[in-house]
């Protein structure tokens, strides 16, 4: 209820005195037609009774009712009852009749006040029960402690017209920044399943607020509470899920690691020692093809390494971009070099293939340059000697297109959709090519996205393509 409404209310009680005088004016005017055409008293009386009846129907209480029968008995004396114009009465039928009259307007101005008092009772619950409807409909669905706040803080200046402020889990709200002047009128504690969770303050220039207003801003608080309950328990049980997986994550990551830095070490480690314990016997070929294995597995233990640490630097928002106008020719010349020297027995798979045109990107080129060797050692893994692995680049419209596509086995339906979530890998059992913790994906997504870009994988009708798209930067830029 606002000011406005409050004032409306005001004014109509002041016109109840006016309606008064205006009903009994009327009623004697009409009395006095009634009177010229030969209308008896016992009819004319009536008339009087009608206008006490339309006096408590219009104004509010029984007192404007039994003031106006008292006019109306001392106009019906002073204008019809012998002798006229005198309030004195000589016909003892007269008194009868108008002492029936007083209590016959007293007892029907009574019921009619009555029927008034309980359809606006009625009417008023109505209103109270769609107001609790209203309540209970508005906080099922809604999430997030603001909303809630807000739409409690909304309903009851819906239905006060008055501001207020509510204090939760140490942080203060208000629909109304300028309240700090207002005097502080009503404070009601939220109180949650087992502890106070804050406070709300309704700031008003009333002295009191009314029953039913206090009725309902309590069960608004009292819902309130149960929703910022629900929203703990809810926010609760996430964090207790997300420490969960942190930790399913973490036990994959250490059991990978030790996997995936165990293979090359042993590796490097039976080369090295090869080397060591037979270097009297061991024919130069022999010690060379051994370097190379040392090399090779060291290639892809840096490779490892690198994703680990770009993981961790990504899980900790640490990762920084220094960003560079680089030419694509150079990122994929890098890239292949690489990449080579992890699988230089099989780089005779890969080709590249480059636009005679001359492209730019705005990258930070170490980071995106282990986008590519990520993507090319995917299709490495899962692929057999004599399949073909492509490494190609071109312009689309505003972008520059990155494509690695691969003859092998195509991407398993069953992890297609989420190919470049953390510890997704191919599944082949029959051999060790997918090594790995299937972190590369992982990270090639989360640098790309850094960059603006976007990365899709899908399946060929042989093989899988990687598409990799980045906005191109122009020569002079």
């Amino acid at each position: 209820m606002n000011d406005k409404m409050r004032e409306n209310k005001k004014n109509t009680r002041l016109l109840y005195p006016v309606y008064v005088i205006l009903i009994i004016f009327a009623a004697t005017g009409f009395c006095m037609i009634l009177s010229m055409i030969g209308i008896e008293n016992e009819s004319i009386i009536l008339v009087y009774l009608i206008a006490v009846l339309i006096s408590t129907v219009i104004s509010k209480g029984y007192i404007f009712g039994f003031i106006t029968a008292v006019f109306s008995l001392l106009s019906y004396n002073y204008f019809f009852a012998y002798p006229h114009f005198t309030f004195r009465i000589n016909d003892i039928q007269e008194v009868i009749m108008m002492c029936f009259f007083f209590v016959t307007a007293l007892i029907g101005g009574g019921m009619s006040s009555r029927y008034k008092t309980q359809s606006r009772i009625s009417a008023e619950n109505e209103r109270t029960t769609k107001l609790m409807y209203e309540i209970t409909e508005n906080f099922v669905d809604i999430t997030g402690i603001e909303n809630i706040v807000n739409t409690t803080m909304d309903f009851i200046y819906r239905l006060t017209g008055e501001y207020s402020t509510v204090s939760v889990y140490g942080k203060t709200y208000t629909n109304n920044p300028h309240l700090t002047d207002a005097p502080e009128r009503y404070t009601i504690p939220i109180t949650g399943k087992s502890k106070q969770l804050g406070t709300l303050t309704v700031f008003t220039s009333r002295n009191l607020l009314s029953a039913d207003e206090d009725k309902i801003i309590k069960a608004a608080i009292y819902q309130m509470a149960l929703v910022l309950d629900r929203e703990a328990i809810y926010t609760e049980r996430e964090n207790y899920k997300l420490d969960m997986q942190t930790e399913r994550l973490k036990s994959t990551l250490l059991r990978s690691i030790s996997h995936d830095i165990r293979t090359p070490l042993t590796g490097i480690l039976g080369a090295a020692t090869t080397i060591v314990e037979n270097d009297d016997v061991l024919k130069k070929e022999d010690v060379t093809a051994l370097a190379k294995d040392i090399m090779e597995e060291s290639e892809w233990l840096i490779l490892t390494v690198q994703n680990i640490l770009n993981m961790t630097r990504l899980s900790d928002n640490t990762l920084t971009l220094h960003k560079d106008i680089e030419l694509v020719d150079d990122l994929i010349s890098q890239a292949i070099t690489r990449i080579s020297r992890v699988y230089p027995k099989e780089i005779h798979k890969l080709s590249s293939e480059i636009p005679d045109e001359l492209i730019f990107v705005n990258v930070d080129g170490a980071l995106f340059v282990s986008v590519l060797i990520n993507l090319l050692d995917n299709a490495f893994k899962h692929s057999d000697n004599h399949e073909k692995i492509v490494l190609r680049a071109y312009s689309e419209g505003e972008n520059a297109i990155f494509e690695v596509t691969d003859d092998g086995c195509g991407i398993d339906e069953n992890v297609i959709h989420n190919i470049f979530e953390g510890f997704v890998t191919h599944n082949d059992p029959s051999s060790d090519r997918s090594r790995g913790m299937g972190l590369g994906l992982s990270i090639c997504r989360a640098i790309v996205n850094a960059h603006g870009g976007t990365i899709t994988a899908q399946n060929l009708e042989k093989g899988a393509s990687f598409r990799v798209t980045i906005k191109r930067e122009e020569e002079n830029s």
